[in-house]
């Protein structure tokens, strides 16, 4: 994957099955520029390494892998270029017809592990392949051995460029890194800076700059102020930091001015690394669910001004008191339910990092109250229904019990939930218990209320028959035995339902009054 340095938003990607890919919108959307199917598409083998123009954000390069020649009509080489982000490539790393036969000048046909633009040469590139270090000068036209009386000629998996030294860094495959003095250095500049890191707390630094130009006037500035400097040498500099720019974590440009010179040198980069905090004791341990939001102190060390505090591992409102007690406001969301929350700080780099021992906050359900059942009566042999229980306390993990068993709950609020009571919790008259459950940590069960099921006045027999088939469009007949429960007499509405499409039903009788013996 390369960023466009020049447009952070145009990213290409690169991948072992074959495919380049370019997004131009910080990736939204994302657009295929690999084209194999066109002469002026890459290779279907795989792409070991992405690299964009330092300036142009449209002309990028892509580098392959494999041998030409091996799969059917792959002629093509290792190395393909773009100017028009990605739709078009064309191959620079070979001018022979058959790249499996490569001219002289051009790459042998060897996989190529990775590329690098150099931002200060036009038109110069090097490459990292299994043969060595090539370089060429005439954007691909012609490339040549790099460092062949140094660098051994084994495979080249990485190549970086450290630009202010123009030092070319090769990783070999078992003959370690080597380094390549590439020339061409500003006559003011800086090459290398010493130490290049410090942590947060450190007491003051002597900087080393190494680099061309420098006069008993030059000046190290440290992001942008200028600290006291001896010269040294033409080539060096030093420079006292004191204790008070390592107070904070980050990243600082240090740059040398000179009053002779117009423009500064260019920059480098100095990394104040952020301490890793500690955690001791978060205060207080616990809240109740359904609290608006919590206040909590945490207690530790090696705190930083951006340093956070982490519930269940979200980041949390933190205000930074001093480098051993933070703030943090817990809100509300994250005090619906009863629960074990993991309480944990971390720093942001450069440095930093989490704890090490997370605190456990508490957070207790309430025992819930009930104060009403609606409905809170039915007569039995019905169907089911949605029970609507009013009370207070409740929250989502809150559960209807409905004679000691768990009914499916919906939470309503922190007063009313609802239940779902099925035709078999009502097939039998009594006097039910409900309650209202809430789980650990904390929690309990509710005061109980009763919900009443009546006896029907009536009850169904066996049909007569019990079932039949009924060829389409004729007619059935069925015997219903209806009897009284009770006291007898009361009329029974009668109703079809699940009937199949266009069929329908009739009663002889209906109203019908259950009569003893059916």
């Amino acid at each position: 994957m390369a960023v466009a340095p020049s447009a952070s938003a145009t990213i290409y990607t690169g991948s072992d099955d074959a495919r380049a890919m370019v997004t131009t919108d910080g990736g939204l959307t994302w657009s295929d520029i690999t084209h194999t199917v066109q002469p002026n598409g890459l290779p279907i083998r795989s792409i070991t390494q992405v690299a964009v123009d330092p300036k142009v954000s449209t002309t990028a390069y892509v580098t392959v892998s494999g041998f030409s020649g091996f799969i059917g009509g792959d002629t093509k080489g290792h190395v393909f270029k773009t100017t028009d982000g990605g739709a078009n490539w064309t191959d620079i790393s070979c001018t022979a017809a058959n790249c499996g036969t490569p001219n002289a000048t051009d790459l042998p046909n060897i996989p190529v592990n990775d590329i690098v633009v150099d931002p200060d040469i036009p038109n110069t590139l090097y490459v990292a392949t299994d043969v060595g270090v090539f370089q060429t000068s005439d954007a691909g036209a012609t490339w040549a051995t790099l460092g062949a009386n140094s660098l051994p000629r084994v495979v080249v998996l990485s190549l970086k460029l450290q630009e202010p030294s123009r030092t070319l860094r090769a990783a070999t495959h078992g003959r370690g890194v080597w380094d390549l003095a590439l020339g061409n250095q500003a006559a003011f500049g800086i090459t290398g800076i010493s130490p290049v890191v410090a942590r947060v707390g450190d007491p003051g630094a002597t900087l080393t700059v190494d680099g061309n130009g420098f006069t008993t006037g030059s000046h190290v500035n440290w992001n942008g102020s200028p600290r006291t400097t001896t010269f040294v040498s033409s080539t060096q500099l030093t420079a006292t930091i004191p204790a008070s720019d390592f107070a904070s974590g980050g990243s600082v440009s240090v740059i040398v001015t000179d009053p002779a010179l117009t423009n500064p040198t260019n920059t480098l980069p100095f990394t104040v690394l952020n301490p890793a905090p500690s955690l001791l004791s978060i205060s207080p341990t616990s809240a109740k669910a359904g609290d608006s939001s919590a206040t909590l102190t945490v207690t530790g060390g090696n705190f930083v001004s951006s340093t956070v505090v982490e519930f269940n591992g979200a980041r949390v409102c933190t205000t930074f008191n001093n480098s051993t007690t933070l703030t943090a406001a817990i809100p509300g969301s994250d005090l619906t339910v009863g629960q074990l929350a993991k309480i944990d700080v971390f720093t942001p780099q450069p440095g930093g990092g989490p704890d090490l021992s997370p605190q456990t906050f508490t957070v207790n359900n309430p025992v819930p109250t009930i104060a009403s059942l609606s409905p809170s009566s039915v007569t039995g042999g019905g169907s089911g229904l949605t029970l609507t229980v009013t009370g207070s306390n409740f929250n989502p993990s809150s559960s209807v019990r409905w004679n000691g068993s768990s009914r499916a709950t919906a939470f309503v609020n922190a007063t009313q939930v609802t239940a779902s009571i099925a035709p078999s919790d009502l097939l039998s008259p009594g006097s039910i218990p409900v309650t209202v459950f809430n789980p650990t940590p904390g929690g309990g069960t509710s005061n109980g209320m009763t919900f009443t099921v009546s006896a029907a006045d009536f009850a169904f027999g066996t049909p007569s028959p019990t079932s039949q088939t009924v060829t389409a469009g004729r007619s059935a007949s069925y015997t219903i035995p209806i009897s009284p429960t009770g006291a007898g007499g009361t009329a029974v509405t009668l109703a079809c339902s699940n009937l199949p499409p266009l069929s329908t039903c009739d009663f002889s009788a209906n109203p019908a009054t259950p009569v003893s013996g059916g």
